[in-house]
């Protein structure tokens, strides 16, 4: 005999299972065949549950076996969330190691990038040593590509957003990841295309990503397509293409849009693989390490967009991006005009790396500003306290976000504006994924300035802050 759950689970109901074995009507493909036991079920439709049993002898009065009673439970839910919550974990230790590899790193190329800029600016564009310069910063900013999809990778990141055109960076994206390929690049960009407003690093580390997984799916041969579209979505809402994983369903909300394709000639996506395409370390690869396209969905969640996926095996696949266009228009990108150089200014630096407060150094003083640096936030505070006593205060604090073994910036930057409210103060760090630099004025600052910079960076930086500020004094 069996109990209602029991019929329900193996798809037999008492009737039919009677003077049937055993072996027929639990149908077990691994585990074992004693005691208690995990195991794998196939029950009568042929679904797979995961189940955990335990058996038990049924005795007469005189201690005879005269059949067997079986517990057993399914566990196929419980175990998924504990692999779910494994998978979460290994993310969060992922996030953490890389945060730090991520920050080291970029401390480290801030001294080097900075100094490369730094003696660009100091030479003529036709000594021959420029050119080097130039490539050497180019592969510096690779690898400053590189620590951001670090950072992503593990564990996603708030994203420093901004209103821009993406069309280049489609084209960048594209073309960095297809360097050497034989398969052939097909970019359709309309000079028209929205604005929008997003993290430049992240969103152009999906693009490669989503690249790279169809460079992968195909040989040796075939075109890979990127095209870009506005679209415009009624207050009915507007079902999209292909299978969305999105926990927002198949259905875009009321609003304007960018919709990025990537489609490639590859093998395609079995059916029953897409709706883990975006779990975490989930890979059809032999090679791969499932973090590509989970970051991509990380990526996309965070810009409020959607992604949808449409493929046949055999007949390549299309990754379908959303993205909400920004009101914003071309005219209101327009540059600040760089600060004139050699007005001064007063700036106090905190950073705990000697090499980062040398670069630093030399590209204030190269853009006519005098500086003071200093190791941590206690040495800031005195240094402050001495300039005000002194009449000659900073125009300005440039504080690192993370000091190690001191007081870092966001303390620090609370302690300077109870001594001057009106400080103006800017964030630096190698920690470009921090909630501070994504949202640095509800921090108290003024802007942020991600590493490794260029004295390019620290110029356009100085402009947005002083650029229209007539009461600023000139030494």
């Amino acid at each position: 005999m069996m109990n209602r759950i029991a019929s329900e689970l193996t798809g037999w109901n008492m009737a039919e299972a009677a003077a049937r074995p055993l072996s027929e009507v639990l149908s077990l493909t691994s585990g074992t065949s004693s005691g208690r036991q995990i195991a794998s079920m196939i029950d009568r439709n042929g679904a797979l549950h995961r189940i955990a049993s335990t058996k038990a002898p049924i005795l007469d009065g005189s201690g005879t076996q005269i059949g067997t009673i079986i517990v057993f439970q399914d566990v196929t839910i419980r175990e998924e969330m504990e692999r779910e919550l494994q998978r979460t974990q290994k993310l969060e230790s992922l996030g953490i190691l890389a945060g730090g590899i991520a920050h080291d790193f970029n401390n480290i190329l801030t001294g080097i990038l900075g100094h490369v800029s730094l003696a660009k600016a100091e030479m003529s564009r036709e000594q021959k040593a420029f050119t080097y310069l130039v490539e050497a910063e180019s592969s510096i900013a690779t690898a400053r590509g590189l620590t951001r999809q670090l950072l992503t990778f593990a564990r996603g990141g708030t994203p420093q957003k901004r209103a821009q055109s993406i069309r280049n960076l489609l084209e960048d994206s594209a073309r960095l990841v297809m360097s050497g390929s034989p398969i052939r690049l097909r970019l359709d960009v309309p000079g028209d295309l929205r604005l929008l407003e997003v993290d430049e690093g992240q969103l152009g580390q999906a693009i490669q990503n989503l690249v790279i997984n169809a460079r992968q799916s195909m040989k040796s041969s075939g075109t890979i397509c990127i095209s870009a579209a506005n679209i415009d979505v009624s207050s009915e809402g507007m079902k999209i293409v292909g299978q969305s994983c999105m926990k927002r369903g198949n259905i875009l909300a009321p609003g304007k849009y960018v919709e990025i394709c990537v489609s490639d000639e590859g093998c395609g996506i079995p059916p029953e693989v897409i709706p883990q395409l975006f779990d975490p370390f989930f890979t059809t690869k032999q090679t791969g390490h499932g973090l590509g396209l989970s970051t991509v969905f990380s990526i996309i969640d965070q810009h409020g967009g959607h992604i949808t996926v449409d493929s046949t095996p055999g007949a390549g696949s299309i990754f379908r991006v959303y993205l909400p266009a920004t009101d914003f228009q071309m005219d209101d990108l327009e540059e600040r005009p760089p600060v004139k150089r050699g007005d001064g200014g007063k700036i106090l630096i905190m950073d705990d790396e000697k090499a980062i407060l040398s670069v630093m150094h030399g590209i204030l003083r190269h853009l006519g500003y005098q500086c003071v640096c200093v190791p941590d936030g206690s040495e800031a505070i005195a240094e402050f306290q001495k300039a005000v006593s002194g009449g000659a205060p900073f125009q300005l604090a440039i504080l690192d976000l993370t000091i190690r073994g001191g007081m870092g910036g966001l303390e620090t930057a609370e302690k300077l504006h109870e001594l001057e409210p009106g400080l103006r103060i800017m964030v630096a760090s190698g920690y470009s994924n921090d909630p501070v630099m994504a949202d640095h004025a509800a921090y108290g600052f003024c802007h942020a300035l991600s590493k490794p910079f260029t004295l390019s960076d620290v110029e356009k930086a100085l402009s947005c802050i002083f650029g229209n500020d007539p009461s600023r004094k000139a030494a």
